[in-house]
C-alpha cells in the first residue's frame, strides 16, 4: 500500500484538538478498565491451576526422591555404566563441575596479578552518553553520529478517582 502525505492537518482548531485529547484519555481508560478485567481472570485460573497442580507436582517431587533414594543405594551398579536405561525412561550419574566465586572483584585482581587474562571476560561496547559529550570532529573521526529530533508528543489530563471522592 502506498504512503499518501496529507496536504492538511486534519484537525482545524485547538478545540478539535482538545476533543482529540479527550477522546484518547476515554479510549486509554476502557482498553485500562479491559485489561484490569482481563488480569483478574487471569489471576483467578492461576489460582485455579495451581490448587489442581500442587498435589500433582506433591507426587512428582516424591517419586523423584524414591528413584533417587533406590539409586542411591545402588550407586554400586554405576560405576561400569552411568545410565540406566528402562522401558519408560532413564536413571543415572553425570559427572558435574562447577566453579564457585564468592568475591568476583578479588578473583579477577588476583587473576590479573597472576597474568591470568585469559580467565577474564571483558564486555567492551561504546558509551553513547559519553561520545554525546565529544566534539563534532571527534565523532566523525570515531565513525558515529549524533542526531537531534525535535519530537512531538502529548500529554493527558487524568483525575486520581479516589482524590476526586475524598472532596
Amino acid at each position: 500500500m502506498a504512503r499518501t502525505a496529507l496536504k492538511e492537518p486534519q484537525l482545524k482548531s485547538w478545540e478539535a484538538v482538545n476533543q482529540t485529547l479527550a477522546d484518547i484519555a476515554e479510549a486509554r481508560r476502557e482498553i485500562e478498565l479491559e485489561q484490569a478485567a482481563c488480569n483478574e481472570q487471569v489471576d483467578q485460573l492461576k489460582t485455579e491451576s495451581k490448587d489442581k497442580l500442587k498435589p500433582l507436582l506433591e507426587l512428582v517431587k516424591a517419586n523423584e526422591l524414591k528413584l533417587k533414594e533406590f539409586c542411591e543405594a545402588r550407586k554400586s551398579e554405576f560405576t561400569q555404566i552411568k545410565t540406566k536405561k528402562l522401558t519408560h525412561g532413564s536413571v543415572g550419574y553425570r559427572l558435574s563441575t562447577t566453579v564457585s566465586i564468592p568475591d568476583p572483584v578479588f578473583t579477577c585482581q588476583v587473576l590479573k596479578e597472576l597474568q591470568l587474562e585469559h580467565c577474564i571476560r571483558t564486555k567492551t561496547e561504546p558509551d553513547k552518553e559519553a561520545i554525546k559529550q565529544l566534539t563534532p570532529e571527534q565523532i566523525a573521526e570515531i565513525g558515529a553520529s549524533v542526531n537531534t529530533r525535535n519530537t512531538f508528543g502529548y500529554d493527558i489530563e487524568t483525575v486520581d478517582p479516589t482524590a476526586t471522592a475524598a472532596h
